[in-house]
C-alpha cells in the first residue's frame, strides 16, 4: 500500500464509521483488512497511549483504499471488573486525518562478557 499526498482541503475532514465497525477494526491485528459498504480499511496500528487506574487510552489508525490514514482514540477497561469497551456509548466513531512519521529509536543493551 502506498501512502498518498493529502491536499489541504482534506485536512479538516473526518471519517465517520458506525461504532460497531470501529470496534471490529480495533480488535483486528495490523495489516488486517475490513470491507464496509464498498470501502476497504486496513488496520495500520493500535497503540496504547496512556492509562488511568481503571482504563487505558488507545489510538486506532487505519488506512482507506486511497492510502489516507485515519485515527481515533478509544478507552478500554483494564480488568474484568471494568466494563468499558471501545466507543461503548457512541453510535459512531469519528476519525481524524493522520500522517505517518518515521522515528528512530536508540536502544541500550548490556555488553556481552568477553571469553577468558
Amino acid at each position: 500500500m502506498s501512502l498518498t499526498f493529502i491536499p489541504g482541503s482534506l485536512l479538516n475532514k473526518t471519517l465517520t464509521l458506525p461504532a460497531d465497525v470501529a470496534i471490529e477494526l480495533a480488535w483486528l491485528p495490523p495489516g488486517a483488512r475490513l470491507e464496509f459498504e464498498g470501502r476497504s480499511f486496513t488496520v495500520m496500528a493500535t497503540t496504547e497511549d496512556d492509562h488511568s487506574r481503571w482504563s487505558s487510552l488507545h489510538t486506532l489508525v487505519v488506512a482507506d483504499e486511497a492510502g489516507r490514514l485515519w485515527g481515533s482514540d478509544f478507552r478500554q477497561g483494564l480488568t474484568e471488573s471494568q466494563h468499558e469497551s471501545p466507543w461503548e456509548y457512541d453510535d459512531v466513531a469519528e476519525f481524524s486525518l493522520y500522517q505517518a512519521e518515521l522515528v528512530t529509536t536508540v536502544m541500550y543493551r548490556p555488553m556481552a562478557a568477553k571469553a577468558a
